[in-house]
């Protein structure tokens, strides 16, 4: 594999925008860079770069970016532009959406799945190696 880093977190670089544990935020979200959502948030997404929903993290409304990371809960339409990795203990109710689609052993998603630019890629499944 050589220097490629394989998952979304290894590649993160520069300023996050984060909403911490105990935080709550509602409304749009847009710009650009990381997100890291270890809180709450009640809305819609918009975003060019990486959003993380960190476990613990819990988000209610469409998002949108261009990867998307969840270890925690989402009620809403997840749409990646490019990737998207659900960990082991990730909760998604809604439609998830992306051009490569990694879900973990443990993962649940309550709706529809749809991989690749014509939906015809099988989702990658891979078993969580970090221990918690």
């Amino acid at each position: 594999m050589g220097s490629e880093r394989r998952r979304l977190s290894d590649r993160q670089t520069g300023a996050m925008t984060v909403v911490a544990a105990g935080a709550r935020f509602e409304g749009r979200l847009s710009g650009k860079g990381a997100v890291i959502v270890s809180g709450q948030v009640i809305g819609e997404c918009d975003f060019a770069g990486t959003v993380t929903i960190a476990d613990g993290g819990h988000w209610e409304g469409r998002l949108h970016a261009d990867d998307v990371m969840i270890a925690g809960r989402v009620a809403g339409d997840v749409v990646a532009r490019g990737r998207v990795e659900m960990g082991q203990r990730a909760q998604v109710t809604g439609t998830v959406t992306g051009l490569s689609v990694a879900i973990a052993e443990g993962a649940v998603i309550e709706g529809e799945l749809r991989a690749g630019a014509r939906g015809e890629d099988a989702p990658v499944v891979f078993s969580e190696k970090r221990h918690r």
